[in-house]
């Protein structure tokens, strides 16, 4: 049986992010609201880093910088050593809600990306995704057939199909249930280490960050800054109670204000 991997070409290497004393702040009316303060950070092609910090720091605000949707204010944003100056289809993002065409079908959703980039031959991996997504039996239904976290499987499967060299992920589990997102934390490592792609990930999960990164990035209140850096050079799969992980779990919510044990 030929494999999801093998309906890929796998050779793609993923892309190197130089943050340089980036700052950036939103303009309400008159009121200026800092949002990011100074920030640098370089993430290694291929690696997977994941960003935690309080609700509201400007983690989501740093991805939608990352795709090029929102224009640098002050320092600079580097792919591969190129100005991040707009959307590109090697750079990906995959938002909290699923933005899905109401109007197209699972699988007409899912090769949206390629039909727009004019790529065909597709088709295969498209299904594959679908199916490994366990929506299988819904390949044919409308986004108003799909349950809330169907509909973000369904969105992740439409941005791995780009085989995108940088993923930008926006909390995507955040709407599964707690079965189905332990599962999909395991495709996540699965689908990453065989596309080879550079992953960045916005989660409020602790343990979800440490499971699935190189490095987390722990980030303060707005203005963010990075308060620190955890390096987690654990092979996959990692245990849940492995000790690293627990005393990286307790430091961290040590830095955010949580010293108790929950």
């Amino acid at each position: 049986m030929v494999t999801l991997a093998e309906k890929f070409d796998t050779t793609t290497q993923g892309l190197t992010i130089d943050i340089q004393h980036l700052s950036h702040a939103f303009h309400l009316g008159k009121k200026t609201l800092p949002v990011l303060d100074n920030l640098s950070l370089t993430i290694h092609p291929g690696e997977s880093v994941s960003l935690l910090g309080p609700s509201g720091c400007g983690k989501s605000t740093l991805l939608r910088l990352l795709a090029g949707l929102d224009p640098v204010q002050s320092g600079q944003l580097l792919a591969d050593g190129r100005t991040i100056q707009q959307p590109e289809p090697e750079r990906i993002l995959v938002f909290q809600d699923p933005t899905l065409y109401p109007w197209r079908t699972v699988r007409q959703n899912v090769l949206l990306g390629p039909q727009a980039q004019g790529k065909s031959g597709l088709d295969a991996a498209a299904d594959a995704l679908i199916a490994r997504m366990g929506l299988g039996e819904f390949t044919h239904a409308y986004p108003k057939q799909l349950s809330g976290g169907m509909a973000q499987r369904a969105a992740l499967a439409r941005a791995l199909l780009n085989q995108p060299r940088l993923l930008l992920l926006d909390e995507p589990l955040g709407k599964l249930d707690s079965l189905t997102r332990m599962s999909m934390q395991r495709e996540l490592i699965t689908l990453w280490q065989s596309q080879g792609y550079t992953s960045v990930l916005v989660t409020h999960d602790i343990e979800e960050a440490l499971l699935l990164s190189d490095r987390v990035i722990v980030m303060s209140p707005r203005p963010a800054k990075i308060l620190a850096e955890f390096t987690v050079p654990l092979s996959y799969p990692r245990h849940r109670d492995a000790p690293l992980l627990l005393q990286h779990r307790q430091d961290i919510l040590t830095l955010l204000g949580q010293e108790q044990d929950w």
